[in-house]
């Protein structure tokens, strides 16, 4: 008798089991849909449906999902993905669904291998990849490294890696693609092809190297101008760069093709100047090792000339040869008319001037451009001087001229001749 209670048990409780964790279903395929038919035994209650989830092994599939009860007991899934990514599997979760007329619930989970034709989007950079990577292989549906290995060839050595992704907060290895990290740099402007046995090739051509096409001042000049920006253009866009000179403080501008050299202060007359270049361009490629120098003008030592400084204090330096002989605290133009930098020639002089248009006059004027002039400290339309003009010496405070005290402005009108320098840095 035991046995047959026994045997009842063990009947009753695979029974159990068959209608908790067995789910008979059936596939029907086509090139669009998947229709999944689940068979649950017994009726299912209402609302029931929210339980059973539809995922699939890739995150960014985006799958559409339509369910329709048959029967009580039957469920008709309808799932459809959207072009271009197609996951490998779904899966079908099963998270205890009630049934009527039963205490049981049904769990589960449905694995569904997916058939997809291998197929390569595209890559990533789509135009001009860097020589170094990483390259990134876009593919139709998720591929395992080891089928990657069998369908796939390139005629570039490197590592294959599934790249990392972040969704809903999650990382996830996303197998649909795949980054190329080339074992060595390729070569600059060839085209590498990806071969898929099936027959496919996908060719890319990686980015130029950038080339100079333009350097100022050109390497090995003489006489190159004590106030000048050292300036290279290339053929290629560049991301970052820098320009190093011997003895020479300044910063690196960067403006699309173009780097820039703007130094702190004159370069020395009748000196040798070492430069150094280094540039990315905005695909990530370097430029060649580059170098060159160029010598400055020279300047006699009895030769007079004229520095305006107006990178901090604003000051006239007249100097003889490279030796200075007079320092004068000045004003060169407020912000929005601003003393134009440059390399000049004294053209001419006089005692006095009256302006109309500013409603002001000075002392002791020396013309070297047009309308820009050294001289005093302005005075009104009763030819006072404008005591708060004298106060702001040493700043930007005029409508473009180089102010100086009145004392200073007639030294330089009786000592500085026509025809001379004048040089004026910010």
């Amino acid at each position: 008798m035991k046995y047959v209670v026994l045997s009842l048990f063990i009947l009753i409780l695979a029974g159990g089991l068959l209608v908790s964790f067995y789910i008979p279903y059936t596939i029907d395929r086509d090139s669009e849909t998947l229709k999944v038919t689940l068979n649950f035994f017994l009726s299912v209650k209402d609302g029931e449906i929210k339980k059973i989830l539809v995922s699939s092994d890739s995150p960014w599939t985006q799958m559409k999902i339509v369910s329709k009860w048959t029967t009580p007991s039957t469920l008709e899934l309808t799932i459809s993905q959207e072009r271009p990514i197609k996951c490998g599997e779904i899966y079908i979760r099963i998270q205890g669904i009630k049934m009527k007329m039963c205490p049981l619930k049904k769990w589960g989970i449905i694995t569904i291998k997916q058939e997809v034709p291998l197929e390569i989007l595209g890559i990533y950079p789509t135009v001009d990849p860097p020589t170094s990577g990483p390259i990134i292989i876009r593919f139709n549906s998720p591929v395992d490294l080891s089928s990657l290995r069998d369908k796939i060839s390139a005629n570039a050595d490197g590592k294959l890696l599934p790249t990392i992704k972040f969704f809903n907060g999650k990382e996830y290895q996303d197998y649909t693609q795949w980054t190329l990290l080339p074992t060595e740099r390729l070569e600059n402007h060839r085209t590498y092809n990806i071969y898929i046995k099936e027959g496919m090739t996908l060719s890319f051509r990686t980015a130029a190297k950038p080339q100079p096409i333009k350097i100022s001042p050109t390497p090995g000049s003489k006489g190159v101008g004590l106030y000048r920006p050292i300036e290279i253009s290339f053929d290629e866009p560049i991301e970052e760069g820098k320009i190093s000179v011997s003895n020479m403080n300044g910063v690196t501008l960067v403006e699309d093709k173009k780097l820039t050299f703007k130094e702190a202060y004159l370069f020395k007359p009748g000196h040798k100047y070492d430069v150094m270049v280094e540039a990315t361009s905005i695909t990530g490629e370097p430029i060649d090792p580059m170098s060159f120098s160029f010598t400055t003008m020279e300047i006699k030592e009895d030769t007079l000339w004229v520095e305006v400084d107006l990178s901090g204090t604003h000051l006239v330096i007249v100097r003889r040869g490279n030796e200075p002989i007079k320092v004068m605290l000045a004003s060169g133009g407020a912000p929005g008319r601003e003393t134009p930098p440059g390399i000049y020639h004294i053209v001419n002089r006089g005692l006095q001037f009256f302006s109309y248009k500013y409603g002001e006059g000075a002392i002791f004027w020396v013309r070297f451009m047009d309308n820009y002039l050294f001289h005093s400290i302005p005075r009104d339309s009763d030819w006072r001087l404008k005591e708060e003009e004298l106060d702001k010496l040493g700043g930007p405070a005029s409508h473009g001229c180089v102010r100086l005290k009145d004392e200073d402005a007639k030294w330089f009108y009786e000592n500085v001749p026509d025809g001379t320098m004048v040089i004026i840095h910010d």
